[in-house]
Protein backbone atom coordinates (compact mmCIF):
# COMPACT_ATOMS: atom_id res chain seq x y z
CA UNK A 1 0.00 0.00 0.00
CA UNK A 2 1.13 3.54 -0.70
CA UNK A 3 0.53 6.42 1.73
CA UNK A 4 1.15 10.15 1.63
CA UNK A 5 1.61 12.71 4.39
CA UNK A 6 3.27 16.03 5.17
CA UNK A 7 3.68 18.96 7.50
CA UNK A 8 3.89 17.33 10.91
CA UNK A 9 6.30 20.06 12.03
CA UNK A 10 7.60 17.93 14.90
CA UNK A 11 9.00 20.11 17.72
CA UNK A 12 7.48 23.29 16.24
CA UNK A 13 5.55 24.63 19.22
CA UNK A 14 3.97 27.58 17.36
CA UNK A 15 2.37 25.39 14.67
CA UNK A 16 -0.18 24.31 17.29
CA UNK A 17 -1.46 27.87 17.44
CA UNK A 18 -0.89 28.73 13.75
CA UNK A 19 -2.97 25.79 12.54
CA UNK A 20 -5.39 25.60 15.50
CA UNK A 21 -4.20 22.10 16.33
CA UNK A 22 -6.06 20.69 19.36
CA UNK A 23 -3.00 19.89 21.46
CA UNK A 24 -1.84 21.35 24.76
CA UNK A 25 1.84 20.63 24.13
CA UNK A 26 4.26 19.40 21.49
CA UNK A 27 4.62 16.13 23.42
CA UNK A 28 0.87 15.55 23.20
CA UNK A 29 0.95 16.44 19.50
CA UNK A 30 3.87 14.08 18.83
CA UNK A 31 2.24 11.18 20.64
CA UNK A 32 -1.00 11.68 18.72
CA UNK A 33 0.85 11.84 15.39
CA UNK A 34 2.83 8.67 16.09
CA UNK A 35 -0.32 6.82 17.19
CA UNK A 36 -2.27 7.95 14.10
CA UNK A 37 0.60 7.03 11.78
CA UNK A 38 1.16 3.59 13.29
CA UNK A 39 -2.56 2.75 13.33
CA UNK A 40 -2.72 3.54 9.58
CA UNK A 41 0.63 2.47 8.09
CA UNK A 42 2.17 -1.01 8.36
CA UNK A 43 5.77 -2.13 8.01
CA UNK A 44 4.90 -3.31 4.48
CA UNK A 45 3.82 0.13 3.22
CA UNK A 46 5.68 2.81 1.28
CA UNK A 47 5.14 6.40 2.42
CA UNK A 48 5.76 9.51 0.36
CA UNK A 49 6.38 12.33 2.80
CA UNK A 50 5.85 15.72 1.19
CA UNK A 51 7.95 17.88 3.45
CA UNK A 52 8.30 19.84 6.67
CA UNK A 53 8.99 16.91 8.97
CA UNK A 54 10.40 18.71 12.01
CA UNK A 55 12.41 21.38 13.78
CA UNK A 56 15.05 19.67 15.93
CA UNK A 57 18.59 18.27 15.77
CA UNK A 58 19.08 15.30 13.44
CA UNK A 59 19.40 12.82 16.32
CA UNK A 60 16.03 13.88 17.75
CA UNK A 61 14.27 13.74 14.37
CA UNK A 62 15.90 10.35 13.69
CA UNK A 63 14.38 9.06 16.94
CA UNK A 64 10.89 10.27 15.93
CA UNK A 65 11.22 8.80 12.43
CA UNK A 66 12.36 5.46 13.89
CA UNK A 67 9.03 5.19 15.73
CA UNK A 68 6.98 5.42 12.53
CA UNK A 69 5.98 2.18 10.78
CA UNK A 70 6.83 1.82 7.10
CA UNK A 71 8.76 -0.34 4.67
CA UNK A 72 10.23 2.71 2.98
CA UNK A 73 9.80 6.47 3.37
CA UNK A 74 10.54 8.85 0.50
CA UNK A 75 10.89 12.54 1.28
CA UNK A 76 9.92 15.37 -1.04
CA UNK A 77 11.80 18.17 0.71
CA UNK A 78 9.79 21.00 2.17
CA UNK A 79 10.84 24.56 2.79
CA UNK A 80 11.73 23.70 6.42
CA UNK A 81 13.68 20.50 5.70
CA UNK A 82 17.47 20.56 5.71
CA UNK A 83 19.65 19.42 2.82
CA UNK A 84 19.46 16.02 1.18
CA UNK A 85 22.40 14.61 3.15
CA UNK A 86 20.89 15.65 6.50
CA UNK A 87 17.51 14.17 5.64
CA UNK A 88 19.10 10.87 4.60
CA UNK A 89 21.00 10.84 7.92
CA UNK A 90 17.69 11.30 9.76
CA UNK A 91 16.47 8.08 8.13
CA UNK A 92 14.56 8.90 4.96
CA UNK A 93 15.26 6.27 2.30
CA UNK A 94 15.22 8.73 -0.60
CA UNK A 95 15.14 12.53 -0.80
CA UNK A 96 13.85 14.51 -3.80
CA UNK A 97 12.79 18.03 -4.65
CA UNK A 98 9.87 16.63 -6.65
CA UNK A 99 8.86 13.33 -8.25
CA UNK A 100 6.77 12.23 -11.17
CA UNK A 101 5.01 8.88 -10.89
CA UNK A 102 3.06 6.90 -13.46
CA UNK A 103 0.16 4.91 -12.03
CA UNK A 104 -1.55 2.79 -14.66
CA UNK A 105 -1.33 5.57 -17.21
CA UNK A 106 -2.17 8.36 -14.75
CA UNK A 107 0.64 10.88 -14.33
CA UNK A 108 1.14 12.06 -10.77
CA UNK A 109 3.37 14.95 -9.71
CA UNK A 110 4.62 15.17 -6.11
CA UNK A 111 6.01 18.38 -4.64
CA UNK A 112 5.90 20.07 -1.24
CA UNK A 113 4.43 23.25 -2.70
CA UNK A 114 1.23 23.02 -4.78
CA UNK A 115 1.69 23.79 -8.47
CA UNK A 116 -0.66 23.95 -11.40
CA UNK A 117 0.48 21.53 -14.06
CA UNK A 118 -1.23 20.64 -17.31
CA UNK A 119 1.08 17.68 -17.88
CA UNK A 120 -0.13 15.63 -14.91
CA UNK A 121 -3.45 14.05 -13.99
CA UNK A 122 -2.89 14.46 -10.23
CA UNK A 123 -0.78 16.89 -8.21
CA UNK A 124 0.03 15.83 -4.62
CA UNK A 125 1.39 18.49 -2.25
CA UNK A 126 1.68 19.68 1.31
CA UNK A 127 2.68 23.14 2.54
CA UNK A 128 -0.79 24.71 2.76
CA UNK A 129 -1.78 23.06 6.07
CA UNK A 130 -5.51 23.53 6.73
CA UNK A 131 -6.08 25.98 3.86
CA UNK A 132 -7.07 23.38 1.25
CA UNK A 133 -7.79 19.67 0.94
CA UNK A 134 -8.71 19.19 -2.73
CA UNK A 135 -8.81 21.75 -5.51
CA UNK A 136 -9.42 20.25 -8.94
CA UNK A 137 -6.69 17.69 -9.46
CA UNK A 138 -4.52 19.06 -6.59
CA UNK A 139 -4.61 17.14 -3.31
CA UNK A 140 -3.02 18.44 -0.10
CA UNK A 141 -1.79 15.53 2.04
CA UNK A 142 -0.91 17.68 5.05
CA UNK A 143 -1.85 16.21 8.41
CA UNK A 144 -4.08 19.18 9.25
CA UNK A 145 -6.76 18.09 6.74
CA UNK A 146 -6.52 14.31 7.20
CA UNK A 147 -7.19 13.94 10.94
CA UNK A 148 -3.41 13.91 11.51
CA UNK A 149 -2.97 10.56 9.70
CA UNK A 150 -1.32 9.57 6.42
CA UNK A 151 -3.74 9.21 3.51
CA UNK A 152 -3.75 6.22 1.17
CA UNK A 153 -3.33 6.38 -2.58
CA UNK A 154 -6.73 4.69 -2.91
CA UNK A 155 -8.38 7.50 -0.93
CA UNK A 156 -6.66 10.16 -3.03
CA UNK A 157 -7.74 8.49 -6.26
CA UNK A 158 -11.32 8.17 -5.03
CA UNK A 159 -11.40 11.92 -4.36
CA UNK A 160 -9.98 12.82 -7.74
CA UNK A 161 -12.22 10.40 -9.60
CA UNK A 162 -15.36 11.37 -7.63
CA UNK A 163 -16.49 14.38 -9.64
CA UNK A 164 -19.03 15.29 -6.95
CA UNK A 165 -16.28 16.09 -4.46
CA UNK A 166 -14.18 18.28 -6.74
CA UNK A 167 -14.73 21.87 -7.74
CA UNK A 168 -14.06 22.12 -11.46
CA UNK A 169 -13.31 25.44 -13.08
CA UNK A 170 -14.63 26.22 -16.54
CA UNK A 171 -11.64 27.08 -18.67
CA UNK A 172 -12.22 29.54 -21.46
CA UNK A 173 -10.05 31.25 -24.02
CA UNK A 174 -11.24 34.58 -25.36
CA UNK A 175 -14.67 33.98 -23.83
CA UNK A 176 -15.16 30.61 -25.60
CA UNK A 177 -15.28 27.31 -23.74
Amino acid sequence: MFYFSSDHHFFHRNVIRYCSRPFGSVDEMHQHFITCWNSTVTNNDIVYYLGDFGFAPKSVLREILSKLKRKKIILLRGNHDKGEKSMLEIGFDEVHKYLELNLNGKKMFLSHVPMCTVYHDIMICGHVHEKMKVNGNIVNVGVDVWDYCPVSLDRILSLILDKNSIKYMDISVDGKK
